[in-house]
């Protein structure tokens, strides 16, 4: 009898970090619409290629003029993981997990950036992207969502690269501050 009680108790337990975590994802998720949106309309942001203007003495073609990301984010915050109900200690030590993951990870997604290999990219940014929005927010979180995003719908090669540049910055950034 005590096993089945064990049982439902443990249940009940994922059944309710599970809805808390159902909750907080769409409440950040929401957040993040909201950030966009605001970054759109203040027309701040510039789309990665435009057209520089040709002058008259140019003979030559119009070259795409590139906008390199900035990659400026606040310093990551595992909050996700306090809001679930662990402690600070807990929440380092899934981090810490995180880290490791990140720099296993780090040598892949410089290969394919070599290889210009988008779609390993793709699903590189995307499992990181969803490990680290899973612990917190901000740094390398934002990065990663960024990252992923561009990757769907642009691919120029050098701003890929600027990408994988702020990713090793950010790696570096997070094990820092989890050190």
């Amino acid at each position: 009898m005590i096993p089945l009680i064990l049982l439902t108790i443990f249940i009940l337990l994922v059944s309710t970090v599970i809805v808390v975590e159902i909750r907080n994802e769409r409440k950040y998720q929401a957040s993040r619409r909201e950030e966009r949106a605001k970054y759109k309309a203040s027309k701040t942001h510039k789309e990665p290629s435009r057209i520089k203007p040709a002058t008259e003495t140019q003979n030559q073609l119009k070259t795409p003029q590139k906008t390199l990301p900035k990659c400026h984010y606040p310093a990551f915050k595992h909050d996700r993981l306090l809001e679930m109900g662990l402690s600070q200690s807990e929440a380092k030590e899934f981090v810490e997990a995180f880290i490791v993951q990140l720099e296993e990870q780090s040598s892949s997604l410089n290969k394919a950036i070599n290889d210009k290999n988008k779609q390993e990219l793709e699903r590189i940014t995307h499992m990181l992207k969803g490990s680290s929005s899973n612990l917190g927010t901000g740094g390398i979180t934002d990065l990663l969502t960024e990252f992923n995003t561009y990757l769907k719908e642009h691919n120029d090669s050098e701003i890929i690269q600027a990408y994988g540049k702020a990713f090793e910055v950010y790696t570096e950034k997070i094990k820092n501050q989890y050190a």
